[in-house]
């Protein structure tokens, strides 16, 4: 609890007047004029959201690719974001140097223990610290220009997807793509008059009977990547909301609808009310709580698909919590220390569970410590942000990994490093200072004077 009241506060109280308004942080304006001087990591960011629809054009019409070149692509990207880190260093970066180190060292200690190293295993957690560190480099003023100009080039695409299906298959040629790099064949595809990812249509049909259109992809090429982005927008949304001006704030709510009403996106839908829940109240929340939203679900999760009697013989949210658990109650000491490889094809669709698998489950406590705990508590925006991250991750690790692909994680930790850099509203004792600082005496209130004037009056009288 706190005590005492540092004399500067107390200056500034003597100062202001009982009825003036707490000092309110500036809104962040949407203009390009915010990336100046920090234009190269908003274009690695943005490459990361978009390269894997370029990738896709260059396979369809240029020249076919491998998922060798595809992981080249990614480690270009990876490359970038460190020697921006690099050239703008910071104290605040050594932490999560620290959490990559440790990543090598368990990748290394892994590849020991099962004979064969496997650089896509570290790859999927070294995206976290990377882009965490990139984010730093960027001040979060810029992060509205930034979030508009991607869901801009997300909402295009999915028009063309909308209007000519047909035009934006030619464009993208995703089946191709994905047979060639991702190590598919054409059985994947199981709906055969469908020039779509498999997961765009369901044999069910559409949750959001809105419309009578197909489970919308855009830029992200399949639906589950594309979900997974409009979580992250809304995240940033329902965490900033008070930063934003009143038309940039509707326009990404209604964009940010529309985009899960047209990938169907039932998780999404999910996800957003809780979302929006715990950031109203995030603020108050214990600073260490986010630190057991993980256990806590993986728990409840168990119990769930205990009680309910789930089975996993579906590929339906019960399904994939019902694998989730499966595969839990399967692992040994060899699974628990990273060292088998035996259950990694099946445990694609279970995040945690496959977190576990490739980086041990020492290095997801570790990890998860770093992400629940590593956030600055300064702000509504940073307590709302790494709340809210922690919590639907925890949910999200429970059904899939999409969470672990570039084109999603790289903007998901890029607006979690980029939030360290908030300091929120001057304080009223800070502004006080640096302005008599600049301009002496002359810049002093009345209030002020009138103080000091009490103060000498006394000590004459004395």
């Amino acid at each position: 609890m706190r005590t005492a009241i540092a004399p500067a506060e107390f200056r500034a109280s003597l100062y202001r007047s009982a009825d003036a308004p707490a000092p309110r942080a500036a809104a962040w304006p949407v203009t390009f004029a915010t990336f100046r001087g920090q234009w190269v990591p908003a274009l690695i960011v943005i490459g990361a959201v978009i390269f894997n629809a370029v990738l896709a054009v260059v396979n369809g019409h240029l020249v076919p690719l491998t998922q060798s070149m595809v992981i080249a692509a990614e480690m270009m990207f990876v490359l970038a974001a460190h020697a921006i880190a690099f050239q703008n260093y910071q104290p605040q970066m050594k932490r999560w140097y620290v959490l990559i180190g440790i990543l090598f060292v368990i990748a290394l200690v892994r590849g020991l223990l099962t004979q064969g190293f496997d650089p896509k295993l570290l790859r999927d957690a070294l995206l976290i610290p990377t882009f965490i560190l990139l984010g730093i480099t960027f001040k979060p003023r810029g992060l509205p220009t930034l979030i508009v100009t991607v869901v801009a080039i997300y909402a295009a695409f999915m028009l063309l997807e909308a209007i000519s299906t047909a035009s934006y298959a030619w464009v993208f040629k995703i089946q191709d793509y994905y047979i060639n790099t991702r190590g598919f064949t054409e059985s994947d595809f199981w709906n055969k008059d469908s020039p779509l990812f498999a997961s765009a249509t369901r044999p069910e049909g559409r949750f959001f009977n809105i419309v009578e259109l197909h489970r919308m992809s855009s830029i992200f090429l399949e639906p589950v990547a594309s979900e997974t982005f409009c979580i992250i927008v809304w995240t940033f949304i329902c965490a900033c909301y008070d930063r934003l001006s009143r038309a940039v704030l509707i326009g990404l709510v209604v964009a940010t609808a529309l985009m899960i009403v047209a990938t169907d996106g039932r998780l999404a839908l999910i996800m957003s009310g809780i979302i929006l829940a715990l950031c109203t109240v995030a603020p108050k929340l214990p600073r260490a709580l986010p630190l057991f939203y993980l256990p806590a679900i993986t728990l409840a999760v168990a119990l769930l698909v205990y009680c309910a009697g789930l089975k996993y013989d579906a590929d339906n949210f019960g399904g994939r919590l019902a694998l989730s658990t499966h595969l839990f109650g399967r692992f040994d000491v060899s699974e628990l220390l990273g060292a088998s490889n035996g259950l990694l094809g099946p445990a694609a669709d279970a995040g945690l569970a496959y977190l576990i698998l490739s980086q041990s489950l020492f290095g997801v406590i570790i990890l998860w410590s770093y992400i629940s705990l590593g956030s600055r508590a300064d702000t509504p925006a940073q307590i709302r942000y790494y709340h809210s991250t922690s919590l639907w991750l925890s949910l999200f690790m429970m059904v899939g990994a999409a969470f672990l692909t570039i084109k999603t994680a790289g903007l998901l930790w890029f607006i979690y490093g980029s939030l360290q850099l908030d300091e929120g509203a001057v304080p009223a004792a800070k502004s006080i200072a640096s302005s008599r600082d600049r301009w002496g005496n002359r810049a002093r209130s009345r209030a002020q004077r009138d103080f000091a004037g009490g103060r000498t009056d006394a000590a004459h009288a004395k």
